[in-house]
C-alpha cells in the first residue's frame, strides 16, 4: 500500500480535467483496489471534494444520497469534507482509475492530505450475499478510533498512548526545527526505555515539515501496546532529546 500526501492550498479551476496546481492530491487505484483511507490534517478554510477519474481520463464528483466519504471517528457519512476538518475518512473507489481530494471551493491556508488505496472492504460497502459472516466481524460493534496527541518536552518523551494491544489508523506529525526530527513507535504496553527497546516503526519529519500517514482500513497492529518517542537521530539506540514544543503527533487508533 502506498501513501499518496500532499498540500491543498488553492481552489481548483478545472473540475473535470488536469487540477490547478496546489489544488489537488491524486491516488492511482490499482486493479483490486476498493477503499480509501484519507487523512486530513492543517488549518485551513473550504469544503474539499471527492473526486474518481474514470476511464476516458475526465474527473467526476463522486456523489449519492447516503453520501460517499465516512469519518472513521463517529461513523457519520458525508458528501464533503468539511471547510476546516481534519481526521480520517475512508471511501469506496472501486471502479476508478485513480482517485483526487480537491477543493472546489476558494481556500485558506494549508490542507494536508494523504490517501492510502487499498482493497479492504469499505464501511458502507454491500456485503455479499449469504448467511455467513465475513471473518465473523460485525461491523457495527467496531470501535470509533481515539485521537491524542503528544506535544515535545525537552526530552526524549517516552510516551504510552495505548496500555494494550491496539490498530493504529493514521498519524501527523509536525516539526518546526530547522533540522530533520524522528518519531519511533514500540510495540509496548508502557512507556519505552529509549536506546534500549526497539522500534517497529521510525517517521522522519524533515525541517520545518509535517508528515501525515494514513494507514489503510487496517491500520497497523500493536499486539502489546502503543508506544513512542522522540529524538533527534535516526537509530534505534539514539537518546538524543527534543526541544520543547518542537515536535507534535497526533495518532488515531482503536
Amino acid at each position: 500500500m502506498t501513501v499518496h500526501a500532499g498540500n491543498i492550498t488553492t481552489q481548483n479551476l478545472v473540475p473535470a480535467g488536469a487540477a490547478t496546481t496546489g489544488s489537488a492530491v491524486v491516488a492511482q487505484v490499482e486493479s483490486g483496489a476498493s477503499t480509501a483511507g484519507i487523512d486530513i490534517q492543517g488549518t485551513y478554510t473550504g469544503a474539499l471534494t471527492l473526486q474518481g477519474q474514470v476511464a476516458n481520463g475526465a474527473w467526476v464528483t463522486l456523489s449519492n444520497t447516503a453520501g460517499v466519504l465516512t469519518n472513521a471517528s463517529d461513523g457519520s457519512a458525508a458528501l464533503t469534507i468539511a471547510s476546516g476538518a481534519t481526521g480520517i475518512r475512508r471511501a469506496s473507489v472501486s471502479g476508478y482509475t485513480a482517485v483526487r481530494v480537491t477543493a472546489l471551493a476558494a481556500v485558506t491556508g494549508t490542507a494536508q492530505v494523504s490517501i492510502s488505496v487499498d482493497a479492504s472492504l469499505a464501511i458502507g460497502d454491500a456485503l455479499p450475499a449469504g448467511t455467513n459472516n465475513i471473518g465473523d466481524v460485525d461491523v457495527a460493534s467496531l470501535p470509533a478510533p481515539t485521537t491524542t496527541s503528544v506535544n515535545s518536552a525537552a526530552t526524549t518523551n517516552a510516551t504510552s498512548v495505548k496500555a494494550s494491544a491496539g490498530t493504529l489508523y493514521g498519524l501527523h506529525v509536525s516539526n518546526v526545527n530547522a533540522a530533520a526530527r524522528f518519531v519511533k513507535l514500540y510495540n509496548k504496553a508502557s512507556a519505552p526505555t529509549v536506546g534500549t527497546d526497539v522500534p517497529i516503526m521510525v517517521v522522519a519529519i524533515p525541517a520545518a515539515s509535517s508528515v501525515a500517514l494514513a494507514l489503510g482500513a487496517l491500520g497497523v497492529r500493536f499486539s502489546a501496546g502503543i508506544a513512542l518517542a522522540m529524538t533527534t537521530g535516526i537509530a534505534d539506540a539514539d537518546v538524543a532529546a527534543v526541544a520543547a514544543n518542537e515536535v507534535k503527533a497526533t495518532l488515531s487508533y482503536v
